[in-house]
């Protein structure tokens, strides 16, 4: 009947208290939890392709019917004004997390930089629009 339906199912035929079915329990209810956590969640997309990623295309129509995720394009522009608002006090405070977390990244310095400034002005952005992050 769930599957006439169109109702996700899965079965499981195991002995009463077998400990698999519990850990198979588990893992769909948090599957589901995920699958509730992304409904109405808005995914800033930067609107150009990046040469080191191959196949990033994505079906945003199906990605919406499917988990209620949408897609928002974001201004490059505004972005990189966002990055450049960033002070040199938050990006050492973002180094300073890094290294108590014992995060080792492996570039250097000018483009560590640039891509805390980035990642905070991103942060900012998604700050700035409450629940329904982005534009």
């Amino acid at each position: 009947m769930l599957r006439r339906e169109r109702r996700l199912a899965a079965f499981r035929r195991r002995p009463l208290g077998d400990p698999e079915v519990y850990r198979a329990i588990g893992a769909w209810a948090r599957a589901m939890a995920v699958a509730r956590r992304l409904r109405g969640l808005r995914v800033g997309v930067l609107p150009f392709r990046c040469d080191q990623m191959s196949t990033t295309w994505v079906d945003e129509f199906e990605l919406r019917r499917r988990y209620g995720v949408e897609l928002a394009y974001l201004e490059l522009e505004r972005v990189r004004r966002a990055a450049g608002r960033v002070d040199a006090s938050e990006v050492a405070g973002f180094r300073g997390e890094l290294a108590a977390a014992g995060t080792r990244v492996a570039v250097d310095e000018r483009n560590l930089e640039q891509g805390i400034r980035y990642a905070l002005a991103l942060e900012k952005l998604q700050g700035r629009r409450g629940s329904r992050p982005w534009p």
